[in-house]
């Protein structure tokens, strides 16, 4: 995955943390079924936590642990779509262009 990609496994349930990387904007969809951009950081530049992401997303239950926390946000459609950074970087600069992927070998 790339280095800003959208993993729930990198994220504290807090905000903030001493080995937490930027991650990029993220969406979502909200009551009204209009699509949101939500960005990732707080307006001071910490990297949001499990917990801020999913209040801001109305996903949070009181009392919910961080791995339900990684879970649920695993689920959000913009986590699930993200792609492999090869993939990305060769299909958003070159169009028409497919990779295929085979199993390891020695």
């Amino acid at each position: 995955m790339a280095p800003d990609a959208l993993v729930a496994t990198k994220l504290n349930l807090s905000d903030g943390g001493k080995h937490v990387s930027s991650m990029r904007s993220g969406w979502f969809i909200d009551d009204r079924g209009a699509k949101v951009e939500q960005c990732m950081q707080t307006e001071d530049g910490v990297q949001k936590g499990l917990r801020t992401i999913l209040m801001e997303r109305n996903l949070w239950n009181p009392g919910m642990s961080a791995k339900e926390a990684r879970e649920t946000l695993s689920k959000q459609p913009d986590f699930e779509s993200q792609k492999e950074w090869l993939e990305e970087t060769v299909v958003e600069n070159q169009p028409g262009l497919a990779i295929i992927f085979y199993p390891k070998f020695h």
